[in-house]
C-alpha cells in the first residue's frame, strides 16, 4: 500500500503593527508574494490601525488577520 505525500509549500507569516514596520517590511513581503514556492500571510496587531492601513494600501498589500 502506497501512501501519497502532500507537497505543502512553507508559509512565512509577517506580523507587525506600526507604520514604520509596514514600510520596512513591504518590499520584503512583495518579493515573497511573487514566489511560487512560498505562501505568505500578513498579520497586523492593530497598534496604529489608521496609519498602518494607509501604508498597506500604498503597497497594495492585504492583511490576512487583524489581532
Amino acid at each position: 500500500m502506497k501512501i501519497d505525500t502532500i507537497d505543502k509549500k512553507p508559509t512565512i507569516t509577517f506580523i507587525f503593527g506600526t507604520r514604520p514596520e509596514a514600510i520596512k517590511l513591504a518590499s520584503v513581503i512583495l518579493v515573497f508574494q511573487k514566489s511560487l514556492e512560498i505562501n505568505t500571510k500578513i498579520v497586523i496587531t492593530g497598534q496604529h490601525n489608521e496609519m498602518l492601513l494607509q501604508v498597506l494600501d500604498i503597497f497594495n498589500l492585504k492583511f490576512d488577520y487583524n489581532l
